[in-house]
């Protein structure tokens, strides 16, 4: 998911090499594919990126690849549980712009960094599941 390939990009970066992405789910759809073509509810919903996200995607030097694939917004609607209807609340005057884009759009752009510039650092196990890490003594 997004965390892990996040992480990926911080190891590469950091010089650490043969680095495994483990995902239950098969690779993701490429970041320029319509939104059309997101069927799977479980992957497209939406993330929001404020100011820490953003300065640390920036740290990264990655912020202004995911930000051209992200919409800015000004407020959000919350619904309470058992509620039809939603609360609408805007936000102004915060330090930073709020920014979303779907969670299988993120990974498809950190997904394509990686490809595009970390590839001689980073493998990618799709469809595993993972059950555990055992350490063992040098």
């Amino acid at each position: 998911g997004p965390c892990g390939l996040f992480t990926a990009i911080a190891l590469a970066r950091m010089g650490w090499r043969d680095i495994k992405v483990i995902d239950s789910r098969g690779p993701p759809p490429s970041c320029d594919e319509s939104y059309e073509n997101w069927y799977d509810s479980g992957r497209f919903y939406l993330l929001g990126i404020g100011g820490r996200g953003q300065n640390a995607m920036r740290k990264l030097d990655v912020w202004d690849f995911v930000q051209l694939y992200s919409t800015k917004v000004v407020g959000r609607k919350d619904w309470t549980p058992g509620s039809t209807q939603g609360e609408e609340r805007i936000y102004v005057n915060r330090p930073a712009d709020t920014y979303v884009l779907a969670r299988d759009r993120l990974v498809g752009v950190f997904y394509r960094i990686l490809q595009e510039n970390y590839s001689h650092a980073v493998d990618f196990l799709w469809n595993t599941t993972f059950s555990g890490v055992y350490f063992t003594s040098p």
